[in-house]
């Protein structure tokens, strides 16, 4: 008798019997193309998720002070995007900027102080990455602990990588009046990414990061971006 032909003499004798022991039948008969299909399915599932799981990167948050007006932010986004794409990423860039001023004689503008105080609201809500801004405002933004060291965020070999074009900030001491420089930025006014969005190259604009930047693990990946030719 054929394989055919039992199968069908046996599904006779199930006839009017319970569910439970058709269901039984069934798997004892087919539960492997039943489970193969499915268990085929989990793993594509599966492989598809880490896939995406590895290729995705947080979101780049960077805050832009004093932008020049010539500097077209969409363009540095769309340029980004083609950046992480080239590198399978998928890594959106989001930009706000701020137009705050620094008065000739040092002081403050007013909107200054208020500023401040949500760049530091921001900061605890984890919402920056990076801070663009002119140099007034970074020494201003520095000596008020609202930008970081880049040693303490980048390695020693990564800060090398780019170290003709780090920024520094003096700061005396105000009981031992001893001058520290510290290393709060990288100057961006002559990149070629900078440039091509219609960054002017005879100011100095400066890229800072923050004391505990949310997605740290992109810091030194942008930086890097910034400096592709």
């Amino acid at each position: 008798m054929s394989m055919h032909d039992e199968l069908k003499q046996e599904r006779q004798k199930l006839k009017g019997k319970p569910f439970a022991e058709k269901f039984s039948w069934f798997m004892h008969y087919y539960k492997w193309v039943v489970i193969a299909p499915i268990a085929i399915v989990l793993i594509i599932l599966y492989i598809n998720s880490q896939s995406l799981s590895s290729r995705k990167t947080p979101t780049i948050d960077c805050i832009f002070i004093n932008k020049p007006e010539s500097l077209q932010l969409h363009l540095l986004t769309v340029s980004y995007g083609e950046y992480v794409d080239r590198k399978e990423q998928i890594s959106p860039l989001n930009t706000t900027s701020y137009p705050l001023r620094i008065r000739v004689d040092g002081t403050l503008d007013p909107a200054y102080a208020e500023f401040a105080s949500d760049l530091m609201t921001l900061e605890n809500t984890g919402s920056i990455d990076f801070i663009f801004a002119d140099t007034a405002s970074v020494s201003y933004l520095a000596k008020a602990g609202l930008i970081c060291d880049m040693s303490l965020v980048l390695t020693g070999e990564q800060m090398d990588a780019f170290r003709e074009y780090i920024y520094y900030v003096d700061y005396s001491s105000p009981t031992t009046g001893e001058t520290t420089r510290y290393p709060v930025g990288f100057q961006v006014q002559n990149t070629a990414q900078y440039q091509k969005c219609g960054g002017p190259s005879d100011t100095e604009y400066i890229l800072c990061t923050v004391q505990d930047p949310p997605h740290s693990k992109n810091i030194y990946p942008f930086i890097q971006f910034m400096y592709q030719p």
